[in-house]
């Protein structure tokens, strides 16, 4: 009498899930961010201008000789929104955004970038995380994305689904240079001059199955093994 194997066996349990029209539900991660701008330092030198107006939006720039703008540096703590499903081996989601316009000045200002998170599910979580950066001299970087900060939105929720690998990620015309150590990295985010870049906080959403699926998963389960022994008693 043929045994059949554990690997057949799920396999057939999967197949019954299907014909069951079950799967594997998970939940969603739902929410949004915003930021705002805060303690300008260091806005030095002739015609130097830096100015938080409104509140999300820091420009520096230097007046011309005939005594208007020169050209701009324009950050934006954009209002992001994010309803991203979940998966058990993790579903990268962007849950904060800054979009940097790089003009040709040389200032280097310093700031607080103040982040707050609302989260509404699977829990209702509130986040609040506070970066102190730093515009390069040369005006072609931005310093103080520290590794270390993201530790604190960091999240388990009561269902078991964690947020979880918190990182940064740019697009665009920008880039992530590592100023730190391996062990504890410190990012710069570089742009040339005349260029837009936006700036991610991205974590990995890692869910459990719900409870349903669990259930249609061993009743197929179940199924399957009573369809294999059937199939065993025949033989013999």
């Amino acid at each position: 009498m043929k045994s059949v194997s554990p690997i057949r066996l799920l396999a057939c349990a999967a197949i019954a899930v299907t014909c069951m029209g079950g799967g594997v539900a998970h939940a969603a991660l739902i929410g949004s961010s915003s930021g705002t701008f805060s303690n300008i330092s260091s806005c030095n030198g002739n015609n130097a201008i830096c100015v938080v107006s409104p509140a999300n939006t820091l420009t520096w720039y230097r007046d011309n000789a005939a005594g208007g703008p020169g050209t701009q540096s324009v950050l934006t703590a954009d209002a992001l929104s994010f309803n991203s499903p979940g998966s058990l081996t993790g579903t990268p989601v962007n849950i904060a955004e800054l979009t940097w316009a790089s003009g040709t000045t040389n200032l280097s200002p310093g700031f607080d970038y103040a982040l707050s998170i609302s989260i509404t599910a699977p829990d209702g979580e509130t986040l609040s995380q506070s970066f102190d950066l730093t515009v390069i001299a040369g005006g072609g970087g931005i310093k103080g994305f520290d590794l270390n900060d993201l530790s604190g939105l960091a999240l388990t929720f009561s269902n078991g689904d964690k947020l979880t690998d918190l990182h940064y990620t740019v697009d665009g015309g920008g880039t992530l240079v590592n100023i730190g150590s391996n062990a504890n990295p410190k990012y710069r985010w570089d742009l040339a001059n005349n260029a837009t870049s936006d700036l991610f906080i991205t974590g990995d959403f890692v869910t459990v199955p719900e409870p349903d699926s669990l259930a249609i998963f061993g009743s197929a389960l179940l199924v399957a093994a009573g369809f294999a022994s059937r199939r065993r008693t025949k033989k013999s």
